[in-house]
């Protein structure tokens, strides 16, 4: 079913999670194939065995509406059914059941194990959390043109997925969805967030080098997980 983006929300009778795939302003990233299948489907798989485990309703699409027939296209032919609550319009405006806690999923992450999403729902009382990559990375610093110092890595981290949203933060209004780390930024302004370390394989991809390393990382550690002992 498709809803408007500027339906008002109303609190649910029993809510408690709602589970959703920001699939919208990351251009056509997303729909790089990644092991024969689009990373977003990969993504959308993992989020509604998350959902099925967590008890809750399936998850939430919110997708451009320009990208709505594709979007659709691909998870119907992967998972045998398209989503039963599809956001358009303007899906940056989708507001959230007041009563009800926030899994925001990234696409960009789209081989975040749904044992991580999961643990991330389950967490009672929900607590605001993003989860985060070690930094391994050298970074430096610049100062007129000149590289100036090394940053510590310690106090450095790599956002990835999901990001939970307690009711208490959301109070029904719109959430950054667009983008994890403005979504980071946004719930930092209003109290603490937990940073809880993601695993390996939820790393952001953020270009086509990014998504051929994943993969190779994908394989590799399957070939190791499938050797005989």
């Amino acid at each position: 079913m498709d809803h408007a983006y500027d339906a008002p929300a109303t609190p649910v009778a029993g809510a408690s999670l709602v589970c959703v795939l920001a699939l919208h302003d990351r251009g056509r990233l997303p729909y790089a194939s990644l092991h024969g299948e689009p990373m977003h489907v990969h993504a959308w798989r993992a989020l509604v065995t998350a959902s099925e485990r967590l008890a809750v309703a399936p998850p939430v699409l919110l997708v451009d509406p320009h990208d709505r027939v594709a979007a659709l296209a691909d998870l119907a032919l992967a998972t045998g059914r398209a989503p039963d609550e599809v956001v358009v319009g303007d899906p940056a405006r989708w507001r959230p059941p007041v009563a009800a806690d926030v899994l925001v999923h990234d696409p960009l992450c789209p081989l975040t194990p749904a044992d991580f999403l999961v643990e991330l729902g389950a967490t009672a009382p929900r607590v605001a959390a993003v989860g985060c990559r070690p930094v391994t990375d050298t970074v430096k610093t610049v100062e007129d043109d000149r590289i100036d110092a090394t940053v510590d890595r310690d106090g450095l981290v790599a956002v990835a997925a999901p990001a939970l949203v307690p009711a208490a933060r959301h109070r029904g209004g719109a959430l950054p969805t667009a983008d994890m780390p403005t979504l980071l930024r946004w719930l930092r302004e209003d109290g603490d967030v937990a940073l809880p370390k993601a695993p390996s394989m939820a790393r952001r991809v953020e270009d086509g080098s990014a998504l051929v390393v994943l993969e190779s990382i994908d394989e590799l550690a399957g070939r190791v997980r499938t050797a005989p002992r």
